[in-house]
């Protein structure tokens, strides 16, 4: 009897698991449609670039709560990770070739425009 109602809680469990993560992957996949169209931009793009903004803040909430880490070795990496996440953009706006660097994605990242 145990082993039935545990299978049924682990089962349920699963269940939810998987229903959170259909949910997670069709806000992305939509989080990226509207981005596509905004920018006139492919849609692989588009979801790359929204993978890359999950991945940043995912990382900077890593940093900012690990309390093993002085404010100033905090401050050195979360610059780190965000010259990366810069990086990244640009590299996108690049391959686009319709985009004039990452002046049209400066203002959805919080990146300076180029002058």
């Amino acid at each position: 009897m145990n082993r039935v109602v545990f299978l049924m809680i682990v089962s349920m469990s699963l269940t939810t698991a998987l229903k959170a993560q259909e949910k997670q992957s069709d806000l992305k996949n939509k989080r990226a449609s509207y981005l596509s169209k905004q920018m006139s931009i492919s849609l692989t793009s588009a979801y790359r670039l929204v993978e890359i903004s999950d991945k940043y803040v995912e990382s900077s909430n890593r940093i900012y709560h690990d309390s093993s880490l002085t404010s100033d070795q905090k401050v050195k990496r979360l610059q780190f990770l965000q010259q990366e996440r810069n990086n990244q953009i640009e590299a996108i706006s690049a391959t686009e070739g319709k985009l004039d660097g990452k002046d049209k994605l400066a203002p959805l990242f919080g990146l300076p425009a180029k002058k």
